[in-house]
């Protein structure tokens, strides 16, 4: 590798074979490290090209995994909407049964409430029959 003193002595040397300006423009051209350690379009290239692999299998990953999402989250819906459906359906049995107990509850008090009207409805006739005789 080319060290900063041996790139000045090149310098001078130029200087005095070609002139200042020349040695300028020269030394300009000149890379600043070795050839070796320039980038060439091959090896642009070859990045791209790698760089190209990677994207395109990273995608198809990506992919994958999303599809993967998609189907475990397709079935946890699926597995909430049967678990909604009992539970609706439960409700309505419990609701049907305290329906039916309620109405059994009517049921088993609507003679008694018969009853009572019949003899408000004779209590109040007898009492119209007596103020009708009173007067």
């Amino acid at each position: 590798m080319i060290s900063d003193a041996n790139r000045r002595q090149l310098y001078e040397s130029l200087v005095k074979s070609i002139g200042p300006e020349s040695s300028e423009v020269l030394m300009e051209l000149l890379p600043p490290a070795g050839w070796s350690d320039l980038v060439t379009r091959t090896d642009l290239n070859s990045v791209r090209t790698e760089l190209k692999t990677d994207i395109e299998i990273t995608k198809t990953e990506l992919r994958i995994e999303i599809q993967d999402l998609r189907t475990e989250l397709k079935g946890d819906i699926q597995h909430l909407r049967t678990e909604l459906r009992g539970d609706i359906q439960d409700l309505r049995t419990e609701l049907k049964s305290d329906i039916r107990g309620i109405q059994g509850q009517i049921d088993g008090q609507l003679p008694k409430v018969i009853m009572a009207n019949i003899a408000s409805m004779l209590a109040v006739a007898g009492t119209v029959i007596t103020a009708g005789a009173l007067f």
